[in-house]
């Protein structure tokens, strides 16, 4: 018993070095369960991760999905239409940057092309927060992911916000 007690500390921070704890229940992204999110209204879609993570009540409207994992983290994968807000797409990334720093957060991440653009950063309660938006020619519908970690949570989650921002996208037939 004392040899177990005693190798206890050193196991734990074997699996910590080595990326294979868990962090509050959130699986690295090498570990994670990867479920594809699709939105029927908007035909945006996504993979997105189980394990840790709760489905949130989906909205009337239908836009989107939320998932939420303890602490303090969101994932949310939804669509809209970007054109009723603004007249060009440099408007409307314009405009999502003034809701932003609006609101209080700092943008330390922003790259952009023609059809897509990333706000990233931290809000103005600290956490970390990161936005893409997708959009494809011709086509009136966003993508969106919007996600939220805390600071403590960046290792797992910097990981995870690359997977799930890099499979966003729109269906080909969304545009119709």
């Amino acid at each position: 018993m004392k040899w177990t007690i005693r190798w206890v500390p050193a196991l734990v921070l074997a699996g910590l070095l080595s990326g294979t704890a868990l962090a509050d229940g959130i699986a690295p992204a090498d570990r994670q369960v990867w479920t594809r999110y699709v939105n029927e209204r908007f035909g945006v879609f996504a993979e997105v991760p189980a394990l840790g993570f709760a489905a949130e009540p989906p909205p009337e409207n239908g836009d989107g999905q939320a998932w939420t994992a303890p602490p303090d983290v969101e994932i949310a994968v939804y669509g809209n239409y970007w054109t009723v807000m603004t007249d060009s797409f440099a408007a409307y990334r314009d405009m999502q940057r003034g809701y932003l720093t609006d609101d209080g957060a700092t943008i330390t991440y922003e790259p952009e092309r023609t059809n897509w653009f990333v706000f990233s950063g931290y809000l103005a309660d600290g956490r970390i927060f990161y936005d893409k938006t997708v959009i494809m020619p011709g086509c009136d519908v966003s993508a969106n992911v919007h996600m939220v970690y805390p600071r403590d949570q960046r290792t797992p989650m910097d990981a995870i916000t690359t997977r799930v921002a890099g499979s966003l996208a729109l269906d080909a037939g969304a545009c119709g």
